[in-house]
């Protein structure tokens, strides 16, 4: 696979990756900005404007106008809002690329943000937050993200909170877009079939207005004691997220993490999944994952148990985090490089994945390491690299724990933490 990489005059980045033997073609929209943008007044803004841009345009006065014609070339679209970016993609046959592409282009270009649709959408986004605040195991990754990211916008919900998505006007969202889409923020990306592109990608991205330049990120404090967040719920089952914070997406040991992570926890053969629901049968679902952000990120174990054992569940979890940076071994690193490379290739057969893929780098570092580069450095990583990572971020200061479940008091759950 061939990338092509082009920063235009006016700031914004095109690029085309096409794919031999493929008819699709995915067309990402990548936006750099998202909820890190924020602030506690208009929280939630960046994932509202997301919802708007399906509600019409000026040139597609209505949903039904957009999403018709999307219908009418058998395309699929959709859109995603993170802490640090939206995405907005179709996926097409490529014989239909110029009339996705003019459609896509025109949602996130000239979106009207009709008054009487920004009410109408409330409502909806209000359900939204409720369905997500109702369900434990969804919940927890909002309460663990304030926790974890505490005194940083990175730390506010995505969705926003019901009280500042009522409050906002047609205004709050002209005042968002106006600051966070302009050219230099927008990345569009073209994978797959591309016989029919014709440099039509290049016009549409030069009609978005150039000079906006690209806002800083406000600093995550530095952590400096444990920290519980303990929300009491009457659930059958008890929900929770035990981490530290982690490395950026730039880090050079980011891959060293990665692997120590599938070491713990990253699939069914990991330690935490044979320790404490084979071994022990104390939890149903535990898994243990990374997230890298443009200047940190986290490292994290999420289960859901059984509530009378969440308390042997942690012992054996922090047991494991102290272990690991002094008795993995060789074996386990083979088997931890072996799954990430196959599902890293696996993940990459679809049109869709490899887009998300090269924006992400592209997003954090500029440009993008082919897949063979990536392979290397997965198998570049040492033993000695897994457990250095593991001695330096694995630290009873750093820990990070957020519970929801039929709990009365944090006294156990401070115990563990030592806090």
């Amino acid at each position: 696979m061939k990338i092509s990489k082009e920063i235009l005059n006016n700031g914004a980045t095109l690029v085309l990756a096409p794919v031999e033997g493929v008819k699709s073609t995915s067309i990402f929209y990548f936006i750099k900005s998202g909820s890190r943008k924020e602030n506690e007044k208009n929280n939630g803004i960046a994932h509202f404007i997301e919802h708007m841009m399906f509600k019409g345009t000026t040139k597609r006065p209505t949903a039904l106008d957009i999403s018709q014609e999307i219908d009418s070339i058998g395309a699929y679209f959709n859109a995603f809002t993170d802490r640090e970016n939206t995405a907005y993609y179709v996926k097409t046959a490529g014989e239909h690329l110029g009339k996705a592409l003019d459609v896509l282009s025109d949602m996130v270009l000239s979106s009207t943000f009709d008054g009487s649709e920004i009410e109408k959408e409330k409502g909806v986004i209000v359900e939204e937050i409720r369905m997500y605040k109702d369900n434990p195991s969804w919940h927890i990754g909002d309460i663990y993200e304030s926790l974890i990211y505490q005194n940083s916008t990175l730390g506010l919900p995505i969705a926003g909170e019901e009280n500042t998505v009522t409050s906002f006007n047609r205004q709050t969202f002209l005042d968002f877009y106006g600051a966070n889409y302009g050219a230099e923020n927008i990345i569009l990306i073209l994978v797959g079939n591309l016989e029919n592109e014709k440099g039509k990608a290049k016009e549409f991205l030069n009609k978005f207005r150039a000079g906006t330049g690209t806002r800083e990120n406000n600093p995550v404090p530095l952590q400096e004691k444990p920290r519980l967040i303990l929300e009491r719920r009457d659930v059958q089952q008890g929900q929770f997220h035990l981490g530290v914070p982690g490395y950026s997406f730039t880090h050079p040991d980011k891959f060293s993490l990665r692997l120590m992570s599938i070491i713990l926890g990253g699939n069914m053969s990991s330690r935490l999944f044979s320790e404490v629901r084979e071994k022990r049968g104390l939890a149903y679902s535990i898994h243990t994952t990374t997230e890298g952000l443009s200047d940190t990120g986290h490292v994290t174990t999420l289960a859901g148990v059984e509530r009378s054992k969440i308390y042997d569940a942690l012992k054996l979890i922090l047991e494991e985090y102290q272990r690991i940076g002094d008795d993995a071994t060789e074996e386990e690193l083979q088997r931890a490089k072996d799954y990430y490379k196959g599902s890293f290739v696996i993940s990459l057969e679809d049109t869709s994945r490899i887009a998300t893929f090269l924006a992400s780098q592209i997003f954090y570092q500029g440009d993008a390491l082919s897949i063979e580069e990536i392979l290397e450095k997965i198998e570049e990583v040492k033993l000695g690299d897994v457990k250095r990572v593991s001695k330096d971020i694995f630290k009873k200061e750093k820990l990070n724990l957020a519970v929801i479940g039929p709990y009365e008091n944090r006294e156990k759950f401070d115990k563990i933490l030592e806090i």
